[in-house]
């Protein structure tokens, strides 16, 4: 399911808007700010879902409700996740771009313990799976893969997104920013190319 770019969320008042439907997966538009309390609680065969880049709160419950969900990357907008909002889902891992999001302490309760948290190093993230005992792994700038290697394979994932003829995704795009601009660009190609040349010892600041 995709929605449309000119959805924005539902009304405040309407609860779990698009709760307990057979969705499998689904695309958030990018004007979406919001996502309402309890919007996907209890799809149980949800297993895919993007997130809108200009996202800034995902509400309570939603996500929760034994939802089949096994990965997630939240964008590096985001400031907010609210109580419950991923509880009971089947995740494995997560990705959380920001630094600095708000986590409540339930956000993900009754998850498997099992679960990776992926975050920048230093970050909320970080904090909150280690009070937690969610294993933690940090993001390694110029990654794309999530092989913990700067390698020729991530050279390639970056050319090719550059010519458009693959899509990167929220954590490709963050890790891929080696020159912290917030833009990935011909200027982070160039800066990997001449990391695995031996030219620079360190990307990213």
């Amino acid at each position: 399911v995709t929605l449309p770019e000119s959805f924005e969320g539902f009304q405040e008042a309407t609860v779990n808007g698009l709760s307990e439907l057979a969705i499998t997966s689904i695309t958030l538009p990018d004007k979406m700010t919001v996502i309402n309390p309890g919007l996907l609680c209890g799809c149980q065969k949800l297993k895919e879902v993007k997130l809108p880049a200009n996202l800034i709160t995902i509400g309570e419950s939603a996500f929760s409700g034994y939802i089949s969900l096994e990965s997630i990357v939240i964008p590096e907008k985001t400031e907010k996740i609210g109580p419950h909002a991923f509880s009971s889902c089947g995740l494995k891992e997560v990705t959380i771009l920001s630094k600095f999001v708000r986590i409540d302490d339930a956000a993900f309760y009754s998850c498997d313990p099992s679960m990776v948290i992926c975050g920048a190093k230093g970050s909320v993230a970080e904090e909150y799976a280690k009070k937690h005992k969610f294993k933690f792994k940090a993001l390694v700038r110029g990654d794309a893969d999530g092989n913990d290697v700067i390698d020729i394979s991530d050279i390639s994932i970056l050319s090719l997104g550059l010519v458009g003829e693959n899509e990167l995704n929220f954590k490709q795009k963050n890790v891929l920013d080696v020159d912290g601009d917030h833009d990935v660009d011909i200027a982070d190609l160039a800066k990997l190319r001449q990391y695995l040349s031996k030219k620079i010892t360190k990307i990213g600041k």
